[in-house]
């Protein structure tokens, strides 16, 4: 729908994959955005093998703000790499494709993941 609503603005005269990523990619950041980022007990599910609410609870709101934090980290990159990352991670699309999507070299889409997801590691890990 959103690639019927802005059909006006695309220029034929580029790649109508790309345009239509970046509409795909727009949408899926304003779903993140406004996706719900605090548990509330009704979301809480029942306890497993033996753990408390309690434990449950705790485990579930230390992953959310694992997710909320590799996010904020996310968009801390330039945009060629987190739009990268996200094609391939998100988007489950290989370096040749993505090597397509963009205008560059496969190695140097390999290139810019690896750095990408080392530069990540290193922030997570302080």
């Amino acid at each position: 729908m959103r690639a019927y609503k802005y059909y006006g603005s695309f220029d034929p005269s580029r790649d109508a994959r790309k345009w239509l990523f970046g509409i795909a990619h727009n949408v899926c950041v304003e779903i993140a955005r406004t996706r719900k980022k605090h548990t509330t007990v009704a979301d809480m599910p029942d306890p497993e093998g033996g753990r408390s609410a309690t434990e449950v609870a705790l485990e579930r709101l230390a992953h959310e703000e694992n997710l909320e934090l590799v996010r904020r980290e996310l968009e801390k990159l330039p945009d060629r790499a987190r739009r990268i990352l996200e094609l391939r991670f998100f988007g489950q699309l290989t370096s040749a494709e993505i090597a397509e999507l963009e205008d560059m070299k496969e190695t140097a889409v390999r290139v810019t993941v690896h750095r990408a997801l080392e530069g990540l590691r290193a922030k997570l890990a302080k």
